[in-house]
Order: structure tokens, then C-alpha cells, then sequence
């Protein structure tokens, strides 16, 4: 019994290609990478690059990403990685030296390939369930062994030609359309409309060097099927075709099916005038389309082939692959802001915690790399203190990074390209892809140079276009406030007209802190937010003093109206307050001192999260017959709100109360 290699190709695809992209795949087809470039055809179990025009089988895929010398290599790899293999091909990649039909499988259709004058050469067969194989009449020379009921399954080294290849020569001569499309089906199927038509052996990705010869002084229209695939088919051989056939079009069939074909279009009732009409009407010219575009080329055609997807960091505030200003006076919050946003975004990316929201927003995850130009040592406490009031353990894998050096953006030769090349190298590390790269300062990467003038500016907004564009990722600059407070931020207006998003930080007029949506070109601008700057220890020093630092808090009852009382903070959950409650009694019984690290205040005493946990669950923080994970929820909820309120803090496994009643 043979192996059918292909039910293998989404799983190898998932491990040799990366994670699926779930937002860009269907029930039929599933798509890989960030922007979904390789493709897994689900029925029919094939595969394609959109970016190197490659396709294949199982096998072919795993030579091309192992770099296994051939098909037995692959097999090889596949029996070691655990995958049922029953039957090792040669190198030809034919068991016992010759292709065998699929197990249990019956063969529903046969095509014959023949040469000028109609001999056949080779036989692709059609099998239920669907699968193809090829096979050619024995010749002198063969291997009896390789011979199966009259057959070889086999055509490697034999020629290969176009299917109905005399009705093509004939065509070519007579000066009439072509019709090439996917499959031999369709060939048939358009042949019983008394219509020329012609296609390669084994459909989309599998066009041999060679049949291009045929095509000389051809009047040719391509028929694509509906899918990337199909598409994808279409291009390569019109590209081979190029500069051999007299004349090319593509003619987009109306009302087909998703992965429809000519087929499915016929039996639907169309008919061989219909067709020519169509093609009349409708049929384009063929161009070669560039491989890609250094400026975005999106032709008019193709515009909504797709379902628009929003692309959003933050939904309603910053959107992917943009670049936005964060700016502010001094003291006014906007790094720490900053830092909130960026740690809140790659905390989002770890599957086993819950998504977290900023500023009751949805956050989209993926990895940061924050460069902190200036203030570096003030930074490194701002991430422990986040990490210690967010209660994140260490090796979580966050994908954040935190750059402390000067960076100089201005100069031709000073730090882009670097920059770039460590994002990558970086990113590479991740478990998501670097969607966030701040610059914290605006005034440091100037290095020396001056935001009031526009060469210094316009270098500084080129090269940060370059790494937006090249990491393909969101820039979001850290800048300051101008002297004049109604102008905005400070510099030459030019890096206004660069951005998407502009966000002013500073203080309110109620005394505490907000940030606003100055300017958005792509959404609702003048939103406020307020928020505090809550003081978290995070250790203590050699003399036994407490090492602080702040986190943001968004505030609790927002932004008050001009001339009204500030409310007061609503009383603590039913729940938080029994956490509380139990907190106290687990320290009675059972408070330690933690052990010396430089991270809780001196004279302290506190419990791990796990004996706070047991007496909660003990004090009645939820009904006793409660399960497990209504529980388990009920307890990080009340921990979050008291952690929020500041009513306690937390370093590693460690948990004591501030003091604050």
C-alpha cells in the first residue's frame, strides 16, 4: 500500500512554514506568514509562494525548506518526524521504482498526451477521490518490476507536451484562439463546445519548461480558475508565453463559485456564444504584472477582490503600518504612556493570559521594540515596575525589547540601516512579528540636528519611513510640546503632515494626567482619556531605602466637566473586599519575610499568590460548589482591582498590603 504524501501537506506546512494566519484563511484554503503569501490549497492539497511563484506537493515542500537532496530525502525527514509512511520511494519518488494509484482509489477518467501526429506518450489519470497520477506504455528497456498491468507509473524523463496538442498545432495555423485553462476537464468540456482549448499535466503550479514552443504566433485566452491559485497559474504561463504567442487575454468568467472553473460555468448553462461574447466584451489584454511594487501598485481590478480588513494596534487609535506622534511637555507622562502602551500590546501576545484592553480599548498583539534614546536607566525601572504592578512573571516570553542607547537618525550614514537589520534579528526571536517600534526621543535620534529645520526634519521623517516600511511595523514617535502650548508640537510643520496620529499628553485641568487624539487622518479626533501615575516599589537600595517608579492607571471616573466635584472612588467588589479581608488572615498565620533581593521594602512580611488563593477561596469568595476555573477567575479579578486601587503589591510569587485603607 502506498502513502498518499499529500494528506501530510497542512501539518508539514505548519511546521516548516510557521504558524497558520487564522485572519486571512477559509475553510479551504489556509494561508501563512504576516501577510499570508504561502498558500495551502485544502481540496486539492497543493501549495504556493506568492512571493517566489512556487509551488508543489508534499515532497516539493519539504525539499525546498529542508534542503534534502531529493524526494527520498523527504521521505526520510517524514518517517523521522513520526508521520505514517508505508512505502519508501526511490529517488524518483515512485514506490519499488514506479509510481503506484492511490490505496482504494478507482480511476474515474483518463486524458492521453500525444505528440504532432497523435501517438500517445503519456496517460494522466483521474482518480475518486480526487487525486491524479501519470503512467506511459512500456518500452524496451524497462525494468519488468516496474511494469503493472500493462502500465508504467512512471514519466519520468519523458517528454511533455501540451494536452490536445494536435487541435492546438491546428488552431496555430489557422489563426484561431486558444483557449488555455487548469485542467483537462476543462479542455473536454470546452472541446464538446467545438472550442480549442489546451492545458499542462497535473493543473496550477506544475507548468513544465518546454510547452512554451508550441504557442508560437498563438492567439491565446487564458480562463483562470477563481482562486489565488488559479490566478497565480495564469500569470506564469502567460510570462512563459510572452514572447512567443502572437496575442494574450484573460477573460474573468461572471457569477463563478469560489475555486470555480469553466467547468462549473458550462454546466451552469453557458454556452459556446456566450463565451465568444464574453470574451468581446470582457476579455483584458494580458500585462505582466511587476513581482512587487516599491510603491504599492494596487490595480483598479483588484481593488476589493478581498474583504477589507481593519488593520489596527489599537482599535480606534492607531492603526498598523502607520506612524504616529506621541508628544507632550515635560513631566507630563507621554513616556510613560508610551511604555504602558507598548508593554500592554506585547503582553497581548502571550495566548495563555487574557487579552488585556488600554484604555477599555481592544489591543491587537504583537512585539515591540522600544528604543529609549534617552533617560535609559529611568526606563529599565519603568518596565520592572509595569511587569511587578501587572504581576507578570519572568519567562513568559514577552515580545518586548528595550534598546538604551542613542540612536542618530538624521545622518545618511548614521544609524537606519543598523537599526533595521537588529529589529529583524530581533523580531526573529519573537512569538509574534514586531508590529511596534517607538523612538523615544524625537529630539535624541536628531542627533545634533534641529527639529526647526526642515532638512534635519525631513531626513528624520525619511529614514523613519524607511523602518516603517521595511519592518513593516507602526513608528510611533515620542516628541515634545512647543513653547507656544496652541501650536501643538514643537518643530518644523513637515513632520505634521507626515504622521497619521498625533496624541497630546499632559496634565488636566482636575490636576491629574490625560492624553487627547489631536489628529487622526484615518478616524475621530479630540477623544480625552485621563489616567494617574501610580507609585510602585520595586525594590530598595544598599541603605535599605525603597527603589520606586510609576505605572499608568487609567482613571476611574474619567475626565470631570470644568466646576464639578471629582467623584469618589466607588467602595471595593464584594469580592476584591473578601481577597482583602483574607490576605490579612493568611498574613497572621502565615507571613514570612521574603527572601533578600532587593525587591520588597524592609521589615515586610508577606504570602505567595498561591497561599492568598487558598484562603480566599476559603473566606467565601465564591460559593463553595463553584468549579475550579470560576474560582481561579474570581480570584485574579479581585487580585486586579486591589493591584489597581494600589491596595497591594507584588514582586515575583510574593504579595503584601501598601498600607492604603
Amino acid at each position: 500500500m502506498s502513502t498518499d504524501f499529500a494528506a501530510f501537506l497542512p501539518s508539514v506546512a505548519a511546521e516548516l512554514v510557521g504558524p497558520v494566519n487564522e485572519r486571512l484563511s477559509s475553510k479551504d484554503e489556509r494561508r501563512f506568514g504576516t501577510h499570508g503569501s504561502f498558500a495551502v490549497d485544502l481540496k486539492k492539497l497543493v501549495w504556493f509562494d506568492h512571493e517566489t511563484k512556487e509551488g508543489g506537493g508534499t515532497l516539493d515542500l519539504i525539499i525546498r525548506q529542508t534542503g534534502c537532496k531529493d524526494r527520498k530525502g523527504a521521505v526520510d525527514w517524514l518517517k523521522e518526524g513520526g508521520f505514517p509512511v508505508e512505502d519508501e520511494p526511490k529517488a524518483d519518488g515512485h514506490v519499488n521504482g514506479h509510481s503506484t494509484p492511490p490505496a482504494k482509489a478507482k480511476i474515474v477518467a483518463t486524458y492521453d498526451y500525444v505528440d504532432e501526429a497523435g501517438e500517445l506518450i503519456f496517460q494522466v489519470c483521474r482518480f475518486e477521490p480526487k487525486t491524479f497520477r501519470q503512467r506511459r506504455k512500456p518500452m524496451p528497456g524497462d525494468e519488468p518490476g516496474k511494469i503493472r498491468d500493462g502500465w508504467v507509473w512512471s514519466v519520468k524523463g519523458i517528454r511533455q507536451v501540451p494536452y490536445r496538442l494536435p487541435d492546438l498545432l491546428e488552431a496555430v495555423s489557422l489563426e484561431k484562439p486558444i483557449f488555455v485553462v487548469e485542467g483537462e476537464k476543462d479542455v473536454e468540456n470546452l472541446a464538446r463546445l467545438g472550442i480549442t482549448a489546451t492545458c499542462n499535466a497535473m493543473g496550477a503550479g506544475k507548468w513544465p519548461e518546454g510547452l512554451a514552443d508550441h504557442f508560437r504566433g498563438a492567439d491565446v485566452i487564458h480562463l483562470s480558475d477563481n482562486d489565488d491559485a488559479g490566478r497565480e497559474h495564469t500569470g506564469v504561463v502567460a510570462a512563459a508565453l510572452k514572447d512567443l504567442a502572437a496575442r494574450q487575454r484573460v477573460l474573468d468568467l461572471p457569477g463563478l463559485p469560489a475555486k470555480g472553473d469553466v467547468s462549473d460555468w458550462i454546466a451552469a448553462g453557458g454556452t459556446a456564444d456566450q463565451l465568444w461574447a464574453l470574451v468581446e466584451a470582457r476579455a483584458r489584454p494580458w500585462a505582466e504584472k511587476p513581482v512587487a511594487s516599491r510603491f504599492g501598485a494596487v490595480w483598479f481590478d483588484d481593488i476589493g477582490r478581498e474583504k477589507d480588513r481593519a488593520d489596527w494596534l489599537v482599535k480606534g487609535i492607531l492603526g498598523g503600518r502607520d506612524m504616529s506622534v506621541l508628544y507632550g511637555p515635560p513631566k507630563g507622562g507621554k513616556s510613560f504612556l508610551a511604555l504602558d502602551l507598548s508593554c500592554t500590546m506585547a503582553f497581548a501576545a502571550i495566548p495563555s493570559l487574557d487579552p488585556p484592553r488600554w484604555f477599555d480599548r481592544r489591543v491587537y498583539p504583537g512585539g515591540v521594540v522600544y528604543v529609549a534614546a534617552e533617560g535609559q536607566r529611568g526606563m529599565l525601572r519603568r518596565v520592572s515596575a509595569w511587569r511587578s504592578y501587572h504581576n507578570v512573571p519572568v519567562g513568559q516570553g514577552v515580545p518586548f525589547v528595550l534598546l538604551t542607547t542613542q540612536i542618530d537618525l538624521r545622518s545618511a550614514d548614521g544609524d537606519t540601516t543598523p537599526l533595521i537589520e537588529e529589529i529583524k534579528r530581533h523580531g526573529a526571536r519573537m512569538k509574534a512579528p514586531v508590529r511596534l517600534i517607538v523612538i523615544d526621543t524625537l529630539a535624541r535620534a536628531l542627533a545634533g540636528g534641529s527639529d526647526n529645520k526642515p532638512e534635519d526634519m525631513g531626513a528624520i521623517i525619511k529614514h523613519c519611513g524607511r523602518i516603517q516600511e521595511e519592518a513593516n511595523a507602526h513608528v510611533l514617535i515620542v516628541h515634545h510640546m512647543g513653547k507656544d502650548a496652541e501650536r501643538g508640537m514643537r518643530g518644523h510643520n513637515s513632520l505634521h503632515a507626515a504622521i497619521d496620529t498625533a496624541i497630546e499628553v499632559g496634565k488636566s485641568d482636575e490636576g491629574g494626567n490625560q492624553w487627547t487624539l489631536r489628529d487622526q487622518k484615518e478616524g475621530e479626533a479630540g477623544s480625552s482619556f485621563a489616567f494617574r501615575l501610580q507609585p510602585v516599589t520595586i525594590g530598595v537600595d544598599d541603605e535599605g531605602d525603597a527603589i520606586t517608579s510609576c505605572v499608568v492607571v487609567p482613571s476611574e471616573t474619567g475626565i470631570e466637566p470644568a466646576g464639578q466635584t471629582a467623584k469618589k472612588p466607588s467602595p471595593l467588589p464584594d469580592q476584591a473586599r473578601i481577597a482583602m479581608k483574607q490576605l490579612h488572615e493568611a498574613l497572621f498565620d502565615a507571613g514570612v519575610r521574603p527572601p533578600a533581593s532587593g525587591q520588597v521594602p524592609p521589615n515586610v512580611k508577606a504570602v505567595s499568590w498561591k497561599t492568598w488563593r487558598e484562603y480566599s477561596y476559603r473566606g467565601g469568595i465564591t460559593a463553595n460548589d463553584a468549579s475550579d476555573d470560576t474560582k481561579q477567575k474570581a480570584f485574579k479579578r479581585a487580585g486586579e482591582v486591589l493591584r489597581a486601587r494600589g491596595y497591594i503589591a507584588t514582586w515575583d510569587e510574593w504579595v503584601w498590603p501598601t498600607g492604603r485603607t
